[in-house]
């Protein structure tokens, strides 16, 4: 693992820490709050099938646009 993250330095300059910047990333990828709510409302079901997920997940998906604002 450490040789990985030793190339991913050489690599990537530029690279963001995520648990020094976690927060300010949040704006960057505001996409992650919505995950974030949908995730939330399907806590806690269980599924027999990758149908189900995917219909619950349709069902979901109607958040308020304010929320996004």
């Amino acid at each position: 693992m450490q040789v990985t993250l030793d190339a991913i330095k050489r690599v990537f300059l530029n690279l963001i820490e995520p648990k020094k910047y976690a927060l300010k990333l949040a704006d960057v990828w505001s996409i992650e709050y919505l995950w974030d709510i949908l995730k939330e409302k399907l806590r806690g079901c269980e599924y027999s099938d990758i149908e189900q997920l995917k219909n619950d997940i349709k069902k979901e998906w109607n958040i308020n646009i304010s929320i996004c604002q």
